[in-house]
């Protein structure tokens, strides 16, 4: 590294190697290698103590002045184990987190979650029916035909439900079932949901995109009225010229 710069690459006879900025290792001791009023430290640090080990340091902006002993703690550790710490320094599974929520496929792994439920099949399970995944909210207070009583398109059919629950839109298929893994409350009556695509020949597209109001087109209803299918009822299409309350999502 060039001289008087602030990049630091080196070992020492306490077993450990570095490469830092800011930093450097004097026995197991961690000095600051210049005086600065805004600079910080981060670094690598490969040490060998109940194994070997790699340390992962990093600072917020902060002032340092050279030859000053300082105790980082580490952001980042690999134990000997292949264990990976983050927020800890003593991680006790593959990867262990403390200190924040995580985030996967925008799915959030909470602080709440208890350890021992946090397993692959955990996860596996858990992105279908953790809070970023909508659910059921409740139903519209009026019921509507498949154009919403003479106003045609989804945009309109969703913005009721906005109305009625603020950031809610039409449940789709999807999301009753997610309501229904979740252990979520379910509606009490029959309720209007929207499928997408039919899968089969036939106007069963959402009652045409919610702009038919006939009885030769289906929309996609959430059956609750059947008592043999309580209480997470079931999907079934039903003739458009029927008015049901929308189900809402959030």
């Amino acid at each position: 590294m060039r001289s008087g710069g602030y990049g630091t690459f080196g070992g020492n006879s306490a077993g450990n190697a570095f490469f830092a900025n800011n930093f450097y290792m004097s026995g197991n001791d961690f000095k600051y290698t210049n005086t600065h009023s805004s600079l910080g430290y981060a670094g690598i640090a490969a040490r060998f103590l109940s194994g070997g080990e790699l340390q992962f340091y990093t600072s917020p902006v902060l002032a340092t002045t050279k030859d000053v002993t300082f105790t980082p703690t580490p952001s980042m550790v690999i134990l000997s184990s292949g264990n990976v710490g983050i927020g800890t320094t003593t991680p006790t599974a593959t990867l262990s987190v403390s200190g924040g929520n995580v985030f996967i496929n925008d799915a959030v792994i909470t602080s709440g979650t208890p350890k021992a439920a946090v397993t692959k099949e955990y996860l596996d399970s858990a992105l279908g029916t953790l809070s970023s995944v909508p659910k059921f909210v409740g139903v519209t207070a009026s019921a509507y035909n498949g154009t919403s009583g003479g106003n045609p398109g989804y945009g309109y059919a969703n913005s009721l439900c906005a109305a009625a629950f603020t950031g809610s839109h039409v449940c789709t298929t999807y999301e009753m079932l997610n309501t229904i893994n979740a252990s979520s409350t379910m509606p009490t009556v029959d309720v209007w949901v929207h499928a997408g695509p039919p899968g089969y020949t036939a106007l069963a597209n959402d009652c045409d995109g919610r702009r038919n109001s006939s009885s030769s087109a289906y929309g996609t209803y959430w059956q609750m009225s059947d008592a043999s299918y309580a209480p997470s009822g079931r999907g079934l299409l039903m003739t458009c010229n029927n008015s049901l309350q929308y189900a809402c999502c959030k």
